[in-house]
């Protein structure tokens, strides 16, 4: 990508990012400079905008705690395969709540695999340049996942 691109995607995103925080003050840096993000009432989802003119409804588990909780004081260690296993069928109901909703609206099903958790993303583009666009869906997002 020629560098003039890039410095002007970084600028867009800048003002973008700068716009949003202003507008919904619940967002949060993840990384400085980086995607913001907005825990979306009760549910544990997340809303997060990401520089590449990417935004994720998300929802996930930390598998560090899974593991706790399923092992409790055994010394039965689960295998990372069944442990994601047991990560999903945990997310599922909330998954199930949403999903119809999310796919109606453009968003494409995912699945974000770490170490540390695990989320089922649902992911759609965003254009930068409309400002009512972003807000738009914004505010769908807070409003059909409570």
């Amino acid at each position: 990508m020629n560098g003039n691109v890039t410095a002007d995607l970084r600028v867009e995103w800048e003002l973008v990012r700068a716009d949003v925080i202003r507008a919904y003050p619940d967002f949060y840096e993840l990384e400085p400079g980086g995607a913001i993000a907005m825990d979306l009432g009760e549910s544990g989802w997340m809303l997060e905008l990401q520089p590449g003119e990417r935004l994720l409804c998300q929802v996930g588990v930390d598998m560090e705690e899974l593991r706790t909780l399923l092992s409790g004081s055994t010394a039965e260690d689960l295998s990372s395969d069944e442990l994601q296993r047991v990560a999903k069928d945990h997310l599922r109901p909330s998954v199930r709540r949403y999903k119809s909703k999310l796919l109606e609206a453009g968003f494409e099903e995912g699945t974000e695999v770490e170490e540390e958790f695990m989320a089922i993303t649902f992911e759609r583009p965003i254009a930068f340049h409309d400002p009512e666009e972003i807000n738009e869906t914004i505010e769908w997002c807070r409003k059909v996942i409570v």
